[in-house]
């Protein structure tokens, strides 16, 4: 896998994820994980700071276009009982799409395909098209 490069990419941006229970931060002590996500030359990766790097194209209707813009935002805040997910959204000439991306059970894999998020299993939902209104 291409690790993303400061002189890489135009897109770097990150949300502080709170609220995440000692289990989910494991082996470091805290209530929150800085999750990152880069457009390294248009190629879209998140960074799980529990395991690294990992190439969201491997995340199921990607469909391999030039990312110009990436941002991140956790979905879920209230409760540490509840399922823990960070919304992906990304800018394609294309349109914009989104995943959500299930954090609270495992960290995120950095290769193969990431699974969509089940019982026991971190992963992403499918990449799909953000409606724009207006």
């Amino acid at each position: 896998m291409t690790k993303p490069t400061p002189s890489g990419g135009p897109w770097l941006d990150g949300d502080d994820v709170s609220n995440l229970s000692p289990a989910i931060t494991a082996p470091v002590a805290t209530s929150s994980l800085l999750f990152l996500v880069s457009a390294n030359n248009g190629i879209p990766f998140i960074r799980d700071p529990r395991s690294g790097w990992a190439n969201l194209r491997n995340v199921a209707n990607s469909s391999g276009g030039y990312v110009q813009n990436i941002t991140i935002g956790q979905l879920t805040t209230t409760t540490m009982a509840g399922p823990q997910i960070v919304r992906v959204t990304a800018r394609t000439s294309a349109g914009i799409f989104k995943t959500d991306c299930r954090i609270d059970v495992k960290p995120i894999p950095t290769s193969g395909a990431i699974p969509v998020p089940s019982a026991g299993i971190s992963g992403c939902t499918a990449w799909t098209t953000l409606p724009v209104t207006g």
